[in-house]
């Protein structure tokens, strides 16, 4: 019986594993550091040029725009993808949402401002700065269409070095603004009530 085929494919999986485990993967350090904001609404505008605005076909062009970065950066820009999400943290924000979801609970606030990210630069800080101006968006409220952009970073962290992408950056999880009542936000966003309010 001739051996040489068996010996020929047990030492070429030998190698195979031998150079997984043996490969240098790219390195980085934990890190604060926030990428260039500029460089990153690029990127954020770019996918939402290339999907036509379509926010799930966004979320699968995204990790191949990252994979133009370095794994630095990559964290770097899941540090300013946080810092972003966590400077929408405003009960204004989230009184409107509440207005146009027909309510709105933790886990729907925090999809929404990973959707507002997915938009842009003008439109997240116009709305963040005036939440009023959601009268002018299209807005999906199906349940479940504004998940998943904020979880490529480290998806994609994770494909590239097999470890978790370091989380030294601290999201600010202290909402701002003043907690109003359903009354008082039909008064304060009369316009998204009215357009709305048949959705509830």
């Amino acid at each position: 019986m001739d051996f040489w085929p068996i010996i020929f494919i047990a030492l070429s999986i030998i190698i195979t594993i031998a150079l997984y485990f043996f490969e240098e993967k790219p390195k980085f350090t934990e890190s604060d550091i926030l990428l260039n904001e500029k460089r990153f609404w690029g990127i954020i505008n770019d996918t939402l040029n290339k999907s036509n605005g379509q926010y799930r076909i966004q979320i699968e062009q995204l990790p191949k725009e990252l994979k133009k970065l370095s794994v630095q950066e990559i964290i770097e820009f899941d540090n300013r993808f946080k810092e972003l999400r966590g400077k929408a943290y405003n009960w204004d924000l989230w009184g409107a949402v509440y207005l146009i979801n027909g309510g709105c609970d933790d886990v729907c606030f925090y999809c929404f401002r990973e959707w507002l990210i997915s938009r842009g630069k003008d439109c997240y800080y116009k709305t963040i700065e005036n939440p009023k101006t959601l009268i002018n968006l299209q807005i999906d409220i199906s349940k479940g269409v504004r998940e998943g952009i904020g979880y490529v970073p480290s998806r994609l962290f994770k494909e590239i070095t097999n470890k978790e992408i370091p989380s030294s950056y601290l999201e600010n999880i202290e909402i701002s603004g003043t907690q109003r009542d359903e009354k008082d936000l039909e008064n304060i966003f009369p316009e998204l009530y009215k357009k709305y309010s048949n959705r509830t």
